[in-house]
């Protein structure tokens, strides 16, 4: 562990930075950024998008499904390092928050978003944990339990803050500034590349 505090440091900024943009987002367990879109990209696609019943689940059922994809994270930090993978899935991330407030009901937008938001979620929890291992390379389950730690509590935060927003300033206002929370994480993240 000598010598890793630096980069122990880096791993828990980046995490707590994207927990927070995750959970703003989605609100289930993740980074806060997702925290909004899990806990209220329902909400606002029936609210704002006038999606209803089949249209909202169809978007859940894209949103889900869409997460398998998601689990290719370990071969784009193979192919093109942790962190140009972790700064193009933020960047993914909130491109694909935006969209959703840009246009909750228009469907060939909402669902698109969906796709993105569900593969990008997955896809940063990966990576993240691949960061971790690599920070934590003689106790990688310490490393582990620390990464899901840090990302359970970006989503509880974020989906407070997200929900707190929302009542003040409504869905379509939290998902942009949680989609620029997530632009703005890509500063965030490992100083060196980790092989």
């Amino acid at each position: 562990m000598i010598g890793q505090g630096r980069e122990v440091e880096d791993l828990l900024r980046a995490v707590g930075a994207a927990e927070s943009a995750l959970r703003d987002e989605g609100g289930n367990k993740q980074y806060p950024r997702a925290g909004a879109c899990w806990t209220f990209s329902r909400d606002l696609v029936v609210q704002a998008g006038d999606l209803g019943r089949i249209g909202s689940t169809t978007f859940w059922m894209v949103l889900g499904v869409s997460g398998l994809l998601g689990g290719a994270a370990g071969d784009l930090v193979s192919r093109f390092g942790l962190g140009v993978a972790l700064r193009g899935a933020l960047l993914t991330m909130g491109i694909s928050i935006g969209m959703l407030a840009a246009a909750p009901g228009r469907l060939f937008i909402a669902y698109p978003s969906a796709a993105l938001f569900g593969a990008t979620y997955i896809m940063l929890t990966g990576i993240l944990l691949v960061w971790a291992v690599k920070v934590f390379r003689e106790r990688p389950s310490a490393g582990l339990g620390a990464a899901f730690l840090l990302i359970s509590a970006g989503q509880i935060l974020g989906s407070y803050f997200a929900g707190i927003l929302a009542g003040t300033s409504g869905l379509q206002t939290t998902f942009a500034i949680f989609a620029g929370v997530a632009i703005l994480s890509i500063v965030f993240g490992p100083r060196r590349e980790d092989s």
